[in-house]
């Protein structure tokens, strides 16, 4: 038996052991008297609106760090990169217009003052 597929199966029986768990508990008479409880869902609530709020912090702290370090975010990165792709083009465009504008100088010359033979 390869790794791989020891390890699939393992993923499998995992699986399934977790979804009988979920089951049994869901079927469970003290989770249904639970979720009948109205302070325990209070109790809930309050639990997932905390931890929004501790996340909404951290993530506050973190910018704020950032900006401190001046270490640029993503959305700052990616107008850079948009910045820079427009300049490209526009160097590019330059470039393609300096070159048509060299090569029909050459060409008015050559037409200009033909080459003797």
């Amino acid at each position: 038996m390869s790794v791989q597929s020891f390890l699939e199966q393992a993923l499998q029986r995992g699986e399934r052991i977790k979804s009988q768990m979920l089951e049994d508990l869901m079927n469970s008479g003290v989770v249904n008297q639970l979720l009948k409880n109205e302070k325990f869902l209070n109790g809930v609530v309050a639990v997932l609106n905390f931890k929004s709020g501790v996340e909404k912090k951290i993530h506050r702290n973190i910018n704020f760090l950032m900006k401190l370090c001046e270490i640029p975010t993503r959305d700052e990165i990616n107008g850079m990169e948009k910045k820079i792709r427009h300049l490209e083009t526009e160097i590019e465009s330059i470039h393609r217009r300096v070159l048509t504008q060299s090569l029909r100088r050459k060409a008015a010359k050559a037409v200009v003052h033909p080459k003797k033979r």
